[in-house]
């Protein structure tokens, strides 16, 4: 009896089994398959891109390019002594960033842009170096792509939007800091008045009293002095300094040549250039000369001299404390 029972048991248990598969069976074969379903992709309005890229200007904000670093303290004290770094995206696809001073725009770095389908703005500088970024807004930061070999893996550059209305604000600042003027055209401010009244090259010059010892310039051979000439008047409360509270460059076919002139001054009774230093409400003249060569003078087409101050005027100079600047066309 009792090998009979477990018989049926075994049976009974076979049985049970079996149903379980086929239920089993029947409910995974009846169960409809899951499909993930992919993310969707936003869309790209690259009108949009384009037009926030080309619709006003763009006010470079700090910078390193090749050896030239400029950074945001140096941006801020170019602007106090009026100079602007900015530039405009063109529909064409080519841009220009100048550097604004003394009231005209030079090129900095030409080159073109592009934003790709993915919304990847690329510029490109002439040199064929591009800086690139993800993200379009108002500020761009730009970085050199990682696959882009260069001495200089720092290289990189900040913009930042500007409206027509307010580049037209900076570039009015910046003239109203370092103005350009021109020869007989007078100058004033609190601390000092000048006006330059003569420039071009010259062999030799002389002192006001040549009656007897007196000290001159001449050039050498083969060369000769370009000489810008003017009177000072001293409208401060201290010592003004012409030969260490200012610094003077002047420049030649647009830039093509850059050389740093001497300062000298004499009084209307002197007999040589050593009345630099001029004490409050006394007037000078003055001279800033530098020695060229005869090819350099013959090839000369034009001249500006540069001319920045300190104040206060019995300091040395330097750009901290500039505090008047002139781009003088000779």
């Amino acid at each position: 009896m009792i090998r009979g029972k477990t018989i049926a048991i075994a049976l009974m248990m076979a049985a049970f089994l079996a149903l379980y598969g086929c239920a089993s069976g029947q409910t995974n074969a009846s169960a409809p398959a899951v499909e993930e379903s992919e993310p969707e992709q936003e869309t790209i309005d690259l009108e949009a891109l384009n037009t926030q890229i080309v619709d006003g200007y763009w006010q470079i904000d700090s910078a390193t390019v090749d050896s030239q670093v400029i950074t945001q303290a140096t941006i801020l004290d170019a602007k106090k002594q009026g100079t602007l770094y900015y530039g405009k995206f063109n529909d064409d696809g080519t841009f220009v960033m100048y550097n604004h001073s003394y009231g005209q725009d030079k090129v900095l770095w030409p080159g073109t842009w592009v934003i790709d389908d993915e919304g990847v703005f690329t510029m490109t500088l002439e040199n064929g170096i591009p800086f690139t970024t993800d993200t379009i807004s108002d500020t761009l930061s730009l970085k050199i792509p990682s696959n882009i070999q260069t001495g200089n893996r720092a290289w990189q550059l900040t913009l930042s939007k500007l409206t027509n209305d307010e580049i037209q604000a900076e570039i009015a600042a910046a003239n109203e800091i370092s103005p350009t003027i021109t020869v007989g055209q007078p100058v004033e401010t609190d601390e000092f008045s000048f006006e330059v009244t003569s420039a071009g090259f010259v062999n030799e010059f002389y002192p006001p009293d040549t009656s007897g010892y007196y000290s001159y310039y001449e050039a050498s051979a083969g060369k000769q002095f370009y000489l810008v000439r003017g009177t000072f008047k001293n409208l401060g409360s201290t010592t003004a300094n012409l030969r260490y509270a200012t610094d003077a460059k002047l420049s030649f076919n647009g830039g093509q040549y850059e050389l740093e002139p001497e300062i000298a001054g004499c009084r209307s009774d002197a007999d040589d250039f050593y009345d630099y230093s001029v004490g409050p409400l006394d007037s000078i003249e003055f001279f800033i000369f530098t020695e060229v060569s005869d090819e350099l003078a013959a090839s000369t087409e034009s001249a500006e001299l540069y001319w920045r101050f300190a104040s206060p005027m019995d300091v040395y100079y330097n750009d901290s404390v500039c505090a008047h600047s002139y781009g003088i066309v000779l």
